[in-house]
């Protein structure tokens, strides 16, 4: 993706904006949209080990968001 960079300096600020918010969330979008109906064993099959990793996850940030002194 060499484009990507030359892209955000060039664009102006609102393109920048829609490009890092909306542009780069649309490939992950799309490969769930799709990977779930095309995959449906491998969803029931991993569902509970993202289920882990996303609580870790979430858990881990509020440590460390909590553990901030200067916010």
């Amino acid at each position: 993706h060499t484009w990507l960079p030359d892209a955000h300096t060039e664009a102006p600020t609102a393109g920048s904006v829609i490009l890092a918010g909306v542009m780069l969330k649309l490939g992950t979008y799309g490969f769930l949209r799709f990977g779930l109906y095309l995959f449906p064993e491998a969803t029931v099959y991993f569902a509970p080990l993202l289920l882990t990793l996303g609580t870790i996850g979430i858990l881990y940030a509020a440590v460390v968001a909590t553990m901030q002194k200067d916010l």
